[in-house]
């Protein structure tokens, strides 16, 4: 299907040094909006279930699109933020990897940034960026995706303030 294509085509981390890749890149996340906008139903309940999928990668790449979306779509907003904001608060718990966790804050601010963010128990997912500050993750973590996580972490409280 053209979903499954498009979720494919996704880049974890798109190279700035190879401006085509993140052309691309953007493109297929305009392509999951416009798709969101006109077959949500079915665009939109497979990143949720992608959510769930055992791969990280792919987890990871359903995470950005349905950040993406969050801050594009209205249609995700008004029928589906619930819905993500639930799987967050699962993944919040569960996700180990680091630059997961860096997914999982851009997914929260965008939620924020959308006023989705509303109740006592929606604020754990601040509270996660908050713990991500300090955070020191596992012996063997790559001092350099701590650092990103911490910047990252830091950043977005600074942006959710303002």
């Amino acid at each position: 299907s053209l979903n499954h294509v498009l979720f494919n085509l996704v880049l974890l981390e798109p190279d700035y040094d190879q401006p085509q890749t993140v052309k691309n890149h953007f493109e297929i996340l305009r392509c999951f909006d416009h798709m969101a906008g006109q077959f949500s139903d079915q665009t939109i309940e497979n990143l949720l279930h992608q959510c769930k999928h055992n791969h990280e990668k792919d987890r990871m790449k359903a995470v950005i699109i349905l950040t993406h979306l969050t801050t594009s779509s209205q249609v995700f907003v008004d029928n589906y933020a619930t819905k993500f904001i639930t799987l967050l608060k699962v993944m919040i718990v569960m996700e180990q990897g680091l630059k997961m966790k860096k997914l999982l804050v851009k997914a929260i601010v965008g939620l924020v940034y959308r006023n989705c963010i509303t109740t006592p128990e929606h604020f754990l997912m601040v509270e996660f960026i908050i713990k991500h500050c300090g955070y020191e993750g596992l012996p063997n973590a790559s001092k350099y995706e701590m650092s990103d996580l911490h910047d990252t972490c830091k950043s977005s409280l600074i942006l959710m303030c303002n």
